[in-house]
C-alpha cells in the first residue's frame, strides 16, 4: 500500500482473528519496505470504538524507515477472536512511487 497524497497521514485496515484453543496464539504485524526518508508507525486496536478513541492495544514506533513489528499475545482464558483494527501513520516523508508492505497474521 501507499499513502495516496502528501495530505494523507493515516491508512486504516481491519482483520478478523479466529481464537482457537491453542494457548500460545498471537497477532503478528510487520510494516516493512518503507521509502527512504520516511517515518511510518503501526498501531493495533481491539475494536472500532477503541480505534476511534485512540485506545491502543499495541504499537511499534521505530525511528525513520526502520521496520516496525507488533507481537500481541492472547490473553489467557479469554476469547480474543473478532475484528481488530490497524492504523499505519505517516509522521514524516512521502513517496509517490514506492509502496510500503504491511503483513498481518491473526491469532495463529
Amino acid at each position: 500500500a501507499s499513502f495516496v497524497s502528501v495530505d494523507d497521514p493515516v491508512d486504516c485496515y481491519k482483520f478478523t482473528a479466529d481464537d482457537g484453543i491453542d494457548p500460545t496464539e498471537n497477532v503478528v504485524i510487520t510494516l516493512t519496505n518503507m521509502p527512504a526518508g520516511t517515518d511510518y508507525d503501526v498501531y493495533l486496536y481491539r475494536s472500532a470504538t477503541e480505534c476511534a478513541a485512540g485506545t491502543v492495544l499495541a504499537s511499534s514506533a521505530n525511528i525513520g524507515n526502520m521496520d516496525e513489528r507488533i507481537g500481541y499475545g492472547e490473553r489467557f482464558g479469554t476469547d480474543d477472536g473478532g475484528t481488530y483494527y490497524v492504523r499505519v501513520i505517516r509522521y514524516r516523508g512521502h513517496s509517490c512511487d514506492q509502496n510500503y508492505h504491511l503483513t498481518i497474521n491473526g491469532l495463529n
